[in-house]
């Protein structure tokens, strides 16, 4: 999944400012400079984003 977001952007980066991932697991972290992985039941969780969650 992470090659084909890296692929679209490379391709069409103009479309979009940033990528992000949904994937299972309990941690979320800056992949690249623009791409964010964050768990799926984080994002549906109530009060997020949060700048804690962002790191800002």
């Amino acid at each position: 999944m992470f090659v084909q977001l890296q692929s679209f952007r490379a391709i069409d980066g103009s479309q979009a400012r940033a990528g992000l991932l949904l994937p299972t697991g309990t941690s979320q972290e800056w992949l690249t400079p623009d791409v964010l992985a964050v768990p799926l039941w984080r994002v549906l969780s109530p009060g997020w984003p949060s700048g804690k969650l962002l790191g800002c």
